[in-house]
């Protein structure tokens, strides 16, 4: 029942970093380790179109595209490796692995995308709708994972739990510490490895991949310690959540 975990309960916006804090310390091996896959998938595509030299801009379209399926696959495995250890146990990588390909891959894609696309529209117009646009979007991703929503339905769902779960107080703390580690974090070390004109070093794809594959799972922890706040402020239970992960009463964590 829901009493019996700590992160589904009701929280405030601050209540929810704090929860993905103690997500990240109880399972950061794994939790990188998750993320760690996508992110040496984006190192090479870096490699390849860096060993191009001058790329055509069809290929530099075709690397912008290919790394957004690989992070849409990241925080759709970090979804599933957060869950299953917080309602389950913790899953092996290829669990993850298998769990993401039947969660919707697809769905999750074009959420990921279409969030990408609208949330950069509104940073580059002005900073706040940006950042109210991605605020609302916070937990898209958890909707398509565990509920197995299509993308536009997923979309709007996201829309009414933030809407009807505490606004822009909830979503607006998470989307900016969500911003500021796992995407403000791993730029600024780009950018201290790039001198202004002179060609990138040959080590920092590596180092931002690895870089990335310890702040994305920090950052995305607070969206899905929402998403269970949000669950629980619906007045959802531990045995729906399991129900929706498909997880049997013989895998759940021992209480």
């Amino acid at each position: 029942m829901a009493e019996n975990n700590p992160y589904l309960k009701a929280q405030s916006g601050l209540q929810v970093i704090l929860s993905a804090l103690s997500i990240y310390r109880d399972h950061m091996a794994l939790l990188v380790m998750t993320a760690a896959g996508p992110h040496l998938g984006s190192m090479l595509v870096e490699y390849l179109i860096s060993f191009l030299g001058e790329p055509a801009g069809g290929v530099m379209v075709l690397g912008v595209m290919i790394n957004s399926v690989l992070n849409a696959l990241a925080l759709a495995a970090l979804t599933v490796a957060i869950t299953h250890s917080l309602f389950g146990r913790e899953p092996m990588l290829g669990t993850i692995l298998a769990s993401t390909m039947n969660s919707g891959l697809l769905q999750v894609i074009l959420a990921y995308i279409f969030s990408v696309m609208v949330i950069s529209a509104g940073l580059m117009v002005f900073l706040v709708p940006g950042i109210l646009i991605g605020a609302v979007l916070s937990v898209v991703i958890p909707v398509v994972v565990v509920e197995r929503l299509k993308f536009i339905p997923a979309v709007q769902r996201s829309v009414e739990m933030i809407r009807q779960g505490g606004g822009m107080l909830l979503g607006v703390p998470v989307f900016l510490f969500y911003l500021l580690v796992s995407g403000i974090v791993p730029f600024l070390v780009l950018l201290m490895q790039v001198e202004p004109g002179e060609a990138m070093a040959p080590l920092t794809p590596l180092l931002v991949a690895a870089v990335g594959s310890a702040t994305l799972p920090l950052g995305f922890s607070a969206n899905v310690a929402l998403y269970l706040s949000l669950r629980a402020r619906e007045g959802g239970t531990e045995q729906q959540i399991l129900s929706d992960l498909g997880i049997t009463a013989g895998k759940q964590n021992p209480a």
